[in-house]
């Protein structure tokens, strides 16, 4: 292993009851990097980032964290982990809590005074956790993975269930926290805006698969995506035919294709087009402004690449 790598995954497969939840997983992560883990629910998101800390066996593939295996105990000083749904005793207070995990990692009152101001809990710290916010408690758990010396810190769904404006300034503490200390950040988010502003890197996994891997605009442009065009979903008939307009709008879950046209998505208000072809982008927003329909042309983002992997893999 190359000096500069943090996880290695090969072919990793795993299954449940006779269903293979993991087909061949294959990560690379390399030391510094924010890598976000996305996918659909089922995907093997978290069984993933379950079997790489060593909560469950490994039937067949391998993994190397830092040179060492998932369950060495010499790997636990060298990672820190928040999962999804983790939680503590109603009555516990956060000054006891963080104060017991710096102790575990040598550290004292002061570290624990950084921590609770880095991530805005200083406030808290007499408060017992069952008394808490889900917001606030999240971030107390989050907090918690930045005591001690770490080379690794993976977070399951660090920002579920946080208001806008909370899951911002998390963020924030987190970013600030993480290039202080130079670790690498593995996290798994459903919310794909959060995997635009602060990855490095992002893997897409469907069906127990990598599908893609990248940069945020290195998957936009292996997409192949041109542009967007958000269209009144009354309007669609404007656009492709009255025959055509509950084939496209059934788009969204069938992968649909018009030439190099293809819906990314659909409700009853907007249907997002995702364009390869940027002449035909053109043609399809003047064809439709000079008939008086307002449509909203914008660039390529993450979630478009995201919502165009999903329609191809569905085909």
């Amino acid at each position: 292993m190359n000096d500069i790598d943090i996880i290695r995954v090969t072919n990793l497969r795993k299954s449940y009851q006779g269903r293979q939840v993991l087909q061949g997983v294959d990560i690379r992560l390399m030391r510094g990097g924010a890598y976000f883990l996305v996918g659909p629910n089922g995907c093997g998101k978290t069984t993933t980032i379950e079997t790489l800390i060593g909560l469950r066996r490994i039937e067949s593939g391998e993994v190397v964290i830092l040179g060492i295996k998932p369950h060495d105990p010499a790997l636990r000083s060298k990672i820190r982990v928040c999962l999804q749904g983790a939680s503590l005793h109603a009555q516990v207070t956060v000054g006891e809590h963080l104060s017991f995990i710096a102790a575990l990692y040598g550290e004292g009152k002061s570290q624990v005074t950084q921590v609770a101001e880095q991530f805005q809990i200083a406030d808290l710290l007499s408060r017992r956790f069952g008394r808490l916010s889900g917001g606030q408690q999240k971030r107390v758990m989050v907090a918690s993975a930045l005591f001690g010396e770490s080379d690794l810190i993976v977070l399951d769904e660090p920002t579920s269930g946080v208001d806008l404006e909370s899951r911002f300034s998390l963020w924030a503490s987190l970013r600030e926290a993480i290039a202080a200390r130079g670790t690498t950040l593995l996290a798994t988010t459903h919310d794909l805006t959060e995997a635009e502003e602060y990855a490095s890197e992002v893997i897409i996994m469907r069906e127990g698969r990598v599908y893609a891997s990248g940069g945020v605009h290195e998957l936009i442009a292996q997409s192949g995506l041109a542009g967007v065009l958000l269209v009144p979903t009354g309007a669609v008939s404007e656009l492709l035919g009255d025959a055509a307009q509950q084939s496209a709008v059934s788009a969204t879950k069938e992968g649909a294709t018009v030439a190099s046209r293809r819906v990314l998505s659909a409700d009853s208000a907007t249907t997002t087009f995702g364009y390869t072809d940027p002449r035909l982008l053109s043609t399809d927003k003047q064809r439709l402004q000079q008939r008086g329909i307002a449509v909203y042309e914008r660039a390529p983002r993450l979630k478009d690449a995201y919502l165009l992997t999903d329609r191809r893999s569905a085909t």
